[in-house]
């Protein structure tokens, strides 16, 4: 029974001698190398091959979620909405994400394009608040495009807010993208729906005052409006 005792324990002392930090190593490499083989497909990252005609870097991913502004999350594949995220959204149908603003303007530079692209990131809220305040969709995206390129956190040195660039003495002046895009649409759709698109769109650069007395945003109309004719 000595012996035997003995044996046990040489023989146990002399395997854990032959263990190296390297096969610890080949042990963590082995499990690595297990978990990407068979994780689920849903956590796989896509690559451009799975969107072979995409033509924007940002269409070039397949199977990813993405945030929208009024917190919902939507389904994208090489940049189309696939579905709306089943859970508490599922009451949400899919029509009402879509984006209808044009992906691409013929003729622009990929400087404009990049702009137009920040401009489309705030799609829902466009469409949103030009049906709640009756105003044409792409419209607002071309003031938003011409005042802001779809920037929330631009700043002009009259100290204009946001995308749509609200003055801070309106009552509903606002940093938070969602309510600056409410606040500047309620706006514009007051000027334009009383004196129509022209004169409307002068008084949302330049105020009433400004621009009656003493003829300022009327080069601001006429931007907006070579736009709006590009996107339309």
């Amino acid at each position: 029974m000595k012996l035997q005792k003995e044996f046990v324990t040489e023989t146990t002392e002399r395997a854990r001698s032959r263990v190296t930090p390297w096969h610890f190593l080949l042990v963590f490499l082995l499990v690595l190398l297990a978990g990407r083989l068979f994780r689920p497909a849903s956590a796989a990252r896509a690559t451009g091959d799975d969107c072979p005609n995409a033509r924007e870097p940002w269409s070039q991913t397949g199977r990813v979620y993405a945030l929208l502004e009024d917190g919902r999350q939507i389904y994208l594949n090489c940049g189309e909405i696939s579905e709306v995220e089943s859970g508490p959204f599922d009451s949400v149908s899919l029509e009402e994400e879509v984006c209808f603003l044009s992906e691409t303007i013929s003729g622009w530079s990929p400087k404009l394009q990049a702009k137009w692209y920040e401009v489309r990131q705030h799609c829902s809220s466009i469409n949103r608040y030009a049906s709640m305040y009756d105003i044409d969709v792409d419209l607002v995206a071309a003031v938003m495009m011409q005042e802001s390129g779809g920037w929330s956190g631009a700043e002009s040195v009259a100290g204009a807010q946001g995308a749509m660039q609200v003055m801070p003495f309106h009552y509903c002046s606002s940093w938070d993208p969602v309510e600056n895009i409410d606040c500047g649409v309620k706006i514009l759709a007051g000027h334009v729906n009383r004196d129509g698109v022209e004169a409307g769109l002068a008084a949302y650069n330049a105020g009433v005052r400004g621009r009656d007395e003493f003829g300022n945003g009327w080069d601001f109309s006429r931007a907006v409006l070579a736009i709006y004719t590009k996107i339309q």
